[in-house]
């Protein structure tokens, strides 16, 4: 100030205080990163570990992703009547019936060796019953519930049935322990990440991914890439009933009584490769295949 009480700025003051005050705008503004990729990674596989997957679902995929889901989905239960819905739950009933059969076959003769010693080892046998009822193992009961459907509802349902029983078996709790999961470069908003299975100290088999974070959330570039597509695609084929059903109602109704033959056609075809399959996955074919 001069002798006179005039203000004099001093020179470059004005310049400070602006760069401060964007610095702090921008800090405010600034995203929460969220977690590592190998953070976010090592919880999903501790949550499916637990039987978890509410939680390992939405550990995973972003909040517009989901939303997308939910979306398409909502736009899918909006194609059937409660008349059309009944029908569509009695094919639904007869897959979870051919697959179930599958199930007891391929582990039929393991299930039938008596066993001197107890054991708390989980076994498939709950969700082979469970299956037997396939809608209501995906939580699918009355209309009104089938036009609430959702990915988090069909999840809810799966982590409240036997799920857990078949994530609890030591075989299963082997494969996922033996998960390990590091980040060879990250740059910002995309990492390369490792994943590797050990055994016994030495890695059996090795990936290297590329992710990238969407609103917070790691993904494989891949997903990134193929979520649009296959999102569009979806509803290009919902779509596409919405206007057989507009133009041809019967023809959509003989398209809906064919899940029931599906079905059977379905494990017909499994049945002949069965032997492969069982070996794939440690079990023995059922006595008589």
């Amino acid at each position: 100030m001069r002798d006179d009480g005039v203000n004099i700025p001093r020179q470059g003051s004005g310049r400070w205080w602006t760069l401060l005050t964007v610095v702090a705008l921008c800090a405010c503004q600034q995203e929460d990163p969220g977690p590592s990729p190998k953070a976010q990674y090592d919880e999903v596989v501790r949550q499916i570990s637990v039987g978890k997957l509410m939680a390992a679902y939405e550990a995973i995929l972003p909040a517009s992703y989901d939303a997308e889901l939910a979306s398409v989905v909502n736009d899918f239960t909006a194609l059937f009547s409660a008349e059309e819905y009944d029908q569509l739950l009695k094919g639904i009933a007869q897959w979870g019936e051919q697959i179930a059969g599958l199930m007891s076959t391929m582990v039929g003769d393991s299930a039938a060796e008596p066993t001197t010693e107890p054991t708390t080892e989980p076994t498939t046998e709950p969700t082979t019953e469970r299956l037997r009822d396939l809608p209501q193992a995906l939580g699918l009961g009355s209309y009104q519930e089938f036009q609430q459907l959702s990915a988090r509802r069909l999840l809810a349902a799966l982590e409240a049935s036997s799920f857990k029983n078949v994530i609890g078996m030591q075989s299963v709790q082997e494969k996922l322990g033996a998960v390990q999961i590091s980040v060879n470069a990250q740059q910002r908003d995309w990492a390369q990440v490792r994943w590797a299975i050990t055994s016994d100290g030495e890695t059996t088999s090795e990936q290297n991914l590329d992710f990238i974070r969407v609103e917070g959330k790691w993904i494989p570039n891949d997903w990134a890439v193929d979520w649009p597509k296959q999102i569009a695609l979806a509803r290009e084929k919902i779509a596409e009933v919405a206007q057989l059903k507009e133009n041809d109602p019967i023809e959509f109704r003989k398209r809906l009584r064919r899940l029931t033959t599906g079905a059977a056609e379905m494990q017909q075809r499994l049945l002949g490769s069965l032997p492969a399959l069982s070996e794939a996955l440690g079990a023995s074919p059922g006595r008589g295949q």
